[in-house]
């Protein structure tokens, strides 16, 4: 068994300002075997507190600065259910039980420890706060595993989960810029409606941690490349 360490995580309509995120936890994981590929484990994270100062959210301790859209700030000034930092609060939306986002969690979770997850974000809420599916949510991770684990992970596990709840699954590798992208998409249907749905990862290494942003969206969302191209180019490391 190979040793690695871990983690330690926003989506669509037009986008205005943008808001900054500093980034701050390293966590450990572990490879254990499951089912098809090494599975990434967390450890028990140290204690992190959120901040938000303006259009600035830190979590501390770390260093990243992500650029997020201003409309994210704006829906949660008017219904306070779209962004989720502190523990309590990304408990409550580690999994769901409602169209598209239960099946998006049920990947997500099943490729990368929750515990690691820093920030889930989103132009809209989440599960049962959602109001449609073509919105994009967002998870970021701080791993210590490398980027071709983390993304070979997410082609193999991702894929074999997708298959349990759709006939028609399919996995693309590619790059941008420096990120390394998995993207498993599949079909779902329900009853009158359905589409594809999407989990993308980007994995980027910095020094011994690699960051990790899993993008959800449906076919529906159409500013979907271009939000995920914005919040990309504006991640930064510093340490």
């Amino acid at each position: 068994m190979n040793n690695c360490c871990g983690m330690g995580g926003l989506s669509t309509r037009h986008r205005g300002g943008f808001v900054t995120l500093l980034i701050v936890l390293p966590l450990l994981c572990r490879s254990t075997e499951c089912n098809h590929t090494s599975r990434l484990e967390a450890a028990e994270p140290p204690k992190t507190r959120a901040v938000i100062r303006g259009h600035i959210i830190e979590v501390i301790p770390f260093g990243a600065i992500l650029q997020i859209p201003q409309d994210w700030l704006d829906w949660q000034a008017e219904f306070h259910n779209n962004i989720h930092l502190t523990a309590p609060e990304l408990a409550k939306v580690q999994t769901a039980d409602t169209e598209w986002d239960k099946e998006y969690s049920q990947i997500v979770n099943a490729v990368l420890p929750f515990r690691s997850c820093i920030i889930h974000g989103g132009d809209e809420g989440w599960g049962r706060d959602a109001v449609s599916y073509g919105d994009v949510q967002m998870r970021a991770y701080i791993l210590e595993c490398g980027p071709q684990q983390i993304a070979q992970r997410m082609a193999d596990e991702g894929r074999c989960q997708a298959l349990r709840f759709s006939k028609k699954v399919s996995v693309a590798r590619s790059g941008f810029e420096n990120w390394q992208r998995v993207t498993v998409s599949y079909d779902l249907w329900y009853g009158d409606y359905g589409g594809t749905a999407n989990v993308d990862l980007f994995a980027r290494q910095f020094g011994k941690q690699t960051a990790a942003l899993v993008f959800m969206y449906s076919d529906s969302a159409r500013d979907a490349p271009g939000e995920l191209s914005q919040i990309l180019k504006s991640f930064k490391w510093t340490p």
